[in-house]
């Protein structure tokens, strides 16, 4: 147990932090930006709600310069807001620096008008093409998917008219290929990179009922994708994961089972896939992973081999993504890690965690109530939503869906796009393992003040112990209240443990 730092809430370390051009002034221990470093840093507001109500969902392609998001636009004055998402792709801007600003000019669209589209991804071979599912003409049913304030529930939604599809963007392919050079007014659209799909979205393959929630292996091969069809008697549909295989023009189930199992990913090395499901029929959804199985003849997927389920902590776990260079070596042993969506914090504020698959995998899974558990690292600290993570290839930035308000002001807004900056060298060990001690101290600030205490000049003094921080908070009015020490874990949990030091 190693003492590690003793800092004054008040003045540098943990005091008010001034916004240029807001009369608020922050509180170290309520900004976000504060919380967050040093593993997330240099965040920048991607959309915002003078182009879109809401956008979210965003991943990026293969190089990292383009991303794909889904969001609904701002209606013209007078008229009401889409209730459908459309699906969009943009370009990263960068400073002169190298680093990301924002998007370069205006968003394209890419799904037709009225359509309800969701989960893009780009080709891995020919990121020009961008597929994603959409109904393609107005869906039937009106209902809107989403969280739904009155039952404090995300209600997921299984349109019949969901297809997959592909559209190609010559924009993008431009900015590949030729970036040199100008850019025509207008684009060829019959070059043997790309056809009818660039002038709109082509069914990739027919399979009647919801398809969507599509990525393709890093070959291109295969697209890994949930299915839905009608349920027998009524009731909500249920989503199996199925896999189609461009080399045979085939498509079977992959995973069949009780509940919604959606969400599914390639591993980067297409050595196993991760995924979401509600097995036990509470609309908790737990995390999964599992080995793929292969032809050695042909290389086909014939089936998942060993199924693991990551999390079972009464909390809705879901959108889990692989951390770049996470896989299985050549013993079949798991490494790496995955970001997630989670309620741990509350279905008011879910907040984006990390897990490490090798420990989990290594029977270390979280079981509520079992001593032992993979304690998950929390990634961000913000009021309202902040979920959907997704890492860019090189491993170097986190995207995401966020209801944060700019500057690090408390409060939640609308649901926007966010990126920020890793930690230089971060590993997924780095992301999966303790707080840093500048965190847990703000954290266990927040807690006491949360306990009504007055904590302008505190003194938090921190010590590491089992992964977990220690820190004790001295007033800095000696007669104000008793000093205290609170224990506050990689998941951001707090809690005060007892009066006077360690």
């Amino acid at each position: 147990m190693a003492c590690v730092s003793v800092v004054a809430a008040c003045g540098g370390g943990f005091g008010e932090v001034a916004v240029a051009g807001e009369p608020e002034r922050v509180p170290a221990h309520r900004d976000w930006r504060e919380l967050e470093a040093p593993l997330l840093t240099r965040h920048v507001k991607l959309t915002d709600e003078s182009r879109f109500v809401k956008a979210g969902e965003a991943y990026f392609s293969p190089d990292g310069s383009w991303i794909v998001f889904q969001a609904v636009p701002v209606p013209p004055e007078g008229e009401d807001a889409s209730p459908h998402y459309s699906m969009y792709v943009a370009k990263l801007a960068h400073d002169e620096d190298g680093r990301v600003a924002g998007l370069e000019g205006e968003a394209m669209l890419l799904s037709p008008p009225g359509s309800a589209n969701t989960c893009g991804w780009f080709h891995p071979q020919f990121p020009w093409k961008v597929m994603f599912g959409s109904t393609l003409v107005p869906p039937a049913a009106d209902d809107r998917p989403g969280f739904q304030v009155g039952t404090r529930r995300y209600v997921w939604q299984f349109p019949e008219e969901m297809e997959i599809v592909q559209r190609s963007v010559p924009e993008i392919w431009h900015d590949l290929n030729m970036a040199d050079e100008p850019q025509p007014e207008i684009l060829p659209v019959t070059t043997p990179d790309f056809g009818e799909d660039a002038v709109r979205p082509v069914v990739i393959f027919e399979h009647p009922g919801y398809a969507a929630e599509g990525s393709w292996s890093s070959d291109g091969r295969f697209i890994l994708y949930t299915h839905a069809g009608a349920p027998e008697g009524g009731g909500r549909p249920e989503g199996n994961l199925w896999i189609y295989d461009a080399d045979f023009g085939t498509r079977e189930p992959l995973v069949v089972a009780r509940g919604y199992d959606g969400g599914p990913f390639f591993a980067p090395d297409d050595s196993m896939i991760c995924y979401r499901s509600d097995r036990a029929g509470d609309n908790k959804l737990q995390l999964f992973v599992a080995t793929l199985a292969r032809d050695e003849a042909t290389g086909a997927i014939t089936g998942v081999g060993r199924e693991v389920q990551l999390t079972d902590d009464g909390h809705v776990n879901w959108a889990p993504y692989w951390y770049p260079g996470s896989g299985t070596d050549g013993e079949g042993r798991a490494h790496g890690a995955l970001a997630y969506t989670s309620s741990r914090a509350g279905h008011d504020n879910y907040e984006l965690f990390a897990l490490p698959i090798d420990r989990a995998m290594a029977g270390a899974a979280l079981r509520r109530g079992t001593p032992g558990g993979v304690s998950p690292r929390r990634l961000t600290m913000a009021d309202g939503f902040d979920g959907l993570g997704v890492f860019s290839p090189d491993g170097r930035h986190l995207m995401w869906t966020s209801q944060r308000r700019e500057l690090g002001l408390p409060g939640s807004g609308s649901s926007q796009l966010w990126i920020a900056e890793l930690a230089e060298g971060a590993t997924a060990a780095d992301l999966t393992g303790p707080l840093a001690a500048r965190q847990a101290e703000l954290l266990a600030i927040a807690e006491a003040e949360v306990d009504g205490l007055e904590v302008a000049g505190v003194v938090a003094q921190s010590e590491s112990f089992g992964g977990e921080w220690l820190v004790t908070l001295t007033p800095g009015d000696a007669l104000a209240w008793r000093a205290r020490t609170y224990r506050v874990r990689a998941d951001g949990h707090c809690e005060r443990v007892r009066d006077g030091g360690v």
